[in-house]
């Protein structure tokens, strides 16, 4: 879990391929324990689907892909499903992940080669190549800091690198759900110094970006969030991609396999546009592989979030994941799925 995030957060089916060799290796020297949950028949359901659309897809080469990309998610549940404590030891590696990524991007950013790997547009991208998917990354590393049951200096310093982090990307997005943790954390939170604590860590690291901005004129990074507005271009992009999408959703009840979206786009879109990914996580699976594996993983995220006994960093961590990927494509990243199942 800390070192897939450096392999492009398993974006590339390379990195996939590499994360299940792994995963094999691990499942073959323990005892597996198999206990099929919901979850687990979701996350089993996923690279399934995509290896059974080589019957339908637009390109049936592409749904072997498809497979391979995904199926470091089945193998990884398979490994935890029965071990909460290896769960917790998962997740507490985030945070560290998180940290060390933003110093050596950060670090590296002041490069030019470092610019469309590390930085993008000027903004953070950390290992994902990607500002917004890093930065929901380091708010998920935030989230369980703050719900920690012990909050010590190395905690509050790791924290600080990655709010750090989040601003520098400029993600709009993760600057909404960071306010919303934050907010939930003060009023649900048990621990009253953790609750005072990230208030004043959030309000303080709000000010400072807004004043640098303001001083530096500089908004392509920490003041990017000063322009957010429904009104935005790449806001009212997403929406045009969503109603474009929804009539040929409801054409094809199992999708158009690994990138049908991409390869066909061109005939039904009503605008100029040409993105890879519909920058929507649930109506990509839609578009991918159907309706049976969206509703199995809808379901399953539905019932771990009201399950009886679910902690406060669950649910907290769920809305993150599951906010973001309504606004973008953070899934096509398997270490953030793995980080989801956990």
């Amino acid at each position: 879990m800390f070192i897939t995030p450096f392999l492009f957060g398993g974006f590339f089916e390379f990195a996939s391929c590499i994360m299940s060799a792994v995963l094999l290796v691990l499942i073959l020297k323990h005892e597996l324990k198999i206990s099929l949950d919901l979850g687990a028949i979701a996350a089993i359901s996923i690279p399934l689907f995509y290896l059974l659309s080589v019957f339908w897809a637009v390109d049936k080469g592409m749904a072997i892909i498809g497979f391979m990309k995904f199926l470091p998610l089945p193998l990884f549940v398979l490994l935890i499903i029965r071990e909460p404590e290896k769960r917790d030891k998962c997740l507490d590696t985030v945070p560290w992940a998180g940290t060390v990524m933003t110093v050596i991007s950060f670090s590296l950013s002041f490069f030019p080669w470092a610019e469309g790997h590390f930085t993008v547009s000027g903004r953070l991208a950390g290992f994902f190549e990607y500002p917004n998917t890093f930065a929901l990354f380091l708010l998920l590393g935030l989230i369980i800091l703050a719900t920690s049951a012990k909050l010590g200096v190395y905690h509050l310093l790791l924290g600080a690198v990655l709010l750090f982090g989040i601003f520098q990307s400029g993600s709009r997005t993760v600057f909404g759900l960071l306010i919303l943790s934050a907010v939930i954390i003060a009023i649900f939170g048990t621990n009253k110094r953790v609750k005072k604590i990230t208030l004043i860590a959030v309000s303080a690291s709000v000010t400072a970006a807004v004043l640098v901005a303001l001083l530096t004129g500089n908004f392509q990074a920490a003041g990017r969030f000063l322009t957010s507005s429904f009104t935005q271009s790449s806001f009212l992009g997403r929406l045009l991609y969503y109603y474009d999408a929804l009539p040929v959703i409801a054409k094809n009840p199992l999708g158009l396999g690994y990138e049908g979206y991409f390869y066909t786009q061109g005939t039904f879109q009503t605008g100029v546009y040409t993105v890879r990914y519909i920058h929507n996580d649930f109506l990509q699976i839609l578009l991918d592989i159907g309706w049976i594996s969206f509703l199995l993983l809808v379901i399953a995220v539905v019932k771990a979030f009201f399950k009886k006994g679910a902690s406060l960093r669950k649910r907290i961590l769920l809305i993150a994941v599951c906010g973001h990927c309504m606004l973008d494509f953070s899934l096509q990243y398997i270490t953030q799925i793995r980080k989801t199942q956990t």
